[in-house]
């Protein structure tokens, strides 16, 4: 969650769709409404549906999830590190600035400092876990 506070990104939230359906099925029960209202209760679930699409999957395939961002969770993980990966990350891309050696030093520094780390358990889980559990639910 704090990966995703510091990248601008607020944690998902579960229950916009199953709130609005409650919401819009009570209403429908205590309302009795006709085929208008009906109408208009499914275009407000739709919308929901809509907006919890764009939110929860839409907007995380079209945001670019680039190495920096990966390197700043594996920086906070572990903050022994003191920027030397995203140091060798950055100069390592193979732009020619500075001297070669010195980059060359700065990346093979930040490779043997990272080598003995697990990656993996940089990256929080949680959404996807959330994602898997929202998705069964819903499947059946």
């Amino acid at each position: 969650m704090a990966a995703a506070e510091a990248s601008g990104r607020s944690p998902p939230r579960g229950g916009l769709c199953p709130g609005v359906l409650v919401v819009l099925v009570a209403a429908d029960n205590l309302l009795a409404l006709g085929t208008l209202g009906r109408f208009v209760t499914a275009t407000f679930l739709w919308a929901a549906v809509a907006v919890g699409v764009m939110t929860w999957v839409v907007r995380r395939v079209m945001e670019q999830q680039r190495d920096d961002f990966f390197a700043i969770l594996v920086e906070q993980r572990h903050p022994e590190l003191r920027n030397r990966l995203i140091n060798g990350l950055q100069l390592g891309r193979g732009h020619d600035f500075g001297s070669t050696r010195l980059i060359e030093a700065i990346v093979q520094d930040a490779a043997a400092a990272t080598a003995d780390f697990d990656m993996a358990d940089c990256v929080d889980a949680r959404p996807m876990k959330q994602a898997g559990l929202f998705l069964g639910r819903h499947a059946s």
